[in-house]
């Protein structure tokens, strides 16, 4: 018998079926999550207070989204770490712990001169009306930091468990909430806009996490699936610091990304446009690639063989492609102007750089998903230092280019095209080092 014959056959890879039966779920969950901003902002439009409030709220909401940034890689985390009981109560107690870390800074800046000082000073705010509002904001924001933790601890163990169908039912009632107390609270009950905002947020937030644990009590009849101890190295909460770690400076990293370009704008000719049309366009992206986000999770899960990896890699590439192809083709058959009109009410010199821009939108989901895979394998190799590492290389580009260009004698003349232009570069280069790490991680596994 040859040795051909004797040789043990190659593990077979998941079927796509399974594959989009656990990423569909999860997709849809951060569909929703992308739905929830418009429509806090619409409920604060409606308010008798909304040229106050609606700009008071965005402030907090932008500081407040990097307080959290200690806490918004939970997900990635307990998908990749809980395996039983022991190890989900080390990954509760340390998200936890860092959720609560989140919301006292959240209370410092709002109840201290720090508050007034952040938005006057750093952010360059001089009403005092929407200073006062987004300190106002961020304070009822701070509950929403310990629930982002809980939540995060929840949504991973039960994608550890493949039941990737109770995020998207409890994103969905999270939506519900959130349209709720946004359109009532300031309407029905007479708060400010931002106040509403802000309480829609948390509120949302925790309602979702109820949802989470509800489903998996309910699941369980009462139980936990998860084994007492599985074998393997034993996760602790030093572990899962060390883990989480680079993923929290990574995403640190990752929003300071939309200021960077934002800044680099403010140097052209014509920057209250330019930044005005890169906001509109880098929103629409974000809505757009947001279903590819969910192949951090099922890489992580599916991607631990190699057979693995090369079919969530040719799912996620399958896609990518389409969705980037509808969303080409939403744009020429809807026609730039006719939609950036209809859809955000733009004029101008804004609607001109926005329209120029607009088929940038379609580029970022070419490489955002397998932008991802390699993310989500390196996250589930435990090599998340490479990940974070990836995210700085990539802001560290996107600061140097950005001012070198605008700096010199011939400026771009679209604002808005060489804003998404750095953002997919930024995509892009991310995918190429997390790709090279995730490669050479799965080479001796061939």
């Amino acid at each position: 018998m040859s040795a051909a014959e004797t040789a043990p056959a190659p593990a077979a890879g998941p079927r796509f079926r399974d594959i989009f039966a656990f990423w569909l779920p999860v997709a849809l969950s951060g569909q929703l999550i992308t739905l929830s901003q418009p429509v806090i902002n619409a409920g604060i439009g409606r308010a008798p207070d909304r040229d106050v409030a609606l700009p008071a709220y965005l402030l907090a909401l932008h500081f407040v989204v990097l307080t959290q940034a200690v806490v918004l890689p939970g997900l990635n985390v307990a998908t990749a770490l809980v395996r039983d009981k022991r190890s989900l109560a080390a990954v509760r107690r340390v998200l936890l712990s860092l959720g609560f870390v989140s919301a006292a800074v959240d209370v410092l800046f709002a109840l201290t001169p720090l508050g007034p000082w952040l938005f006057r000073d750093v952010m360059g705010q001089r009403d005092p009306r929407i200073i006062e509002g987004a300190c106002t904001a961020v304070l009822w924001l701070a509950p929403s930091g310990i629930g982002v933790a809980a939540r995060g601890a929840l949504q991973g163990a039960a994608l550890a468990r493949r039941s990737s169908g109770r995020l998207a039912a409890a994103t969905l009632l999270r939506l519900g909430v959130i349209f709720a107390c946004a359109c009532v609270g300031s309407q029905a009950l007479g708060l400010r806009g931002e106040v509403a905002g802000a309480l829609a947020v948390s509120v949302g937030v925790w309602t979702e996490t109820a949802a989470l644990w509800w489903q998996a009590r309910r699941t369980t009849g009462g139980g936990d699936v998860l084994p007492d101890v599985a074998s393997g190295p034993r996760v602790d909460a030093g572990l899962v610091l060390r883990f989480a770690a680079p993923l929290i400076f990574g995403h640190f990293a990752w929003t300071l990304q939309r200021p960077l370009i934002n800044a680099a704008l403010g140097s052209l000719p014509d920057r209250e446009a330019a930044v005005a049309a890169f906001g509109v366009l880098h929103s629409i992206t974000l809505f757009a690639s947001a279903p590819l986000w969910a192949f951090q999770s099922t890489a992580i899960v599916f991607g631990g063989t190699k057979a693995g990896l090369l079919a969530v890699a040719r799912f996620a590439t399958l896609v990518s492609i389409g969705v980037a192809a509808v969303t080409a083709a939403a744009i020429e058959i809807g026609g730039s102007e006719r939609l950036l009109v209809v859809l955000f009410d733009l004029d101008g010199r804004t609607l001109m750089l926005a329209a120029g821009a607009f088929l940038f939108v379609a580029l970022d989901p070419l490489v955002h998903g397998l932008r991802s895979v390699a993310s989500g394998v390196l996250i589930g190799a435990r090599r998340t230092l490479a990940s974070g590492l990836a995210s700085c290389v990539k802001v560290l580009a996107t600061f140097v280019v950005g001012f070198i260009a605008t700096k010199t004698a011939h400026a771009p003349e679209n604002g808005a095209a060489y804003g998404m232009g750095l953002y997919v570069a930024g995509t892009a280069l991310d995918f190429l080092a997390l790709g090279l790490a995730a490669h050479i991680l799965a080479r001796p596994r061939a």
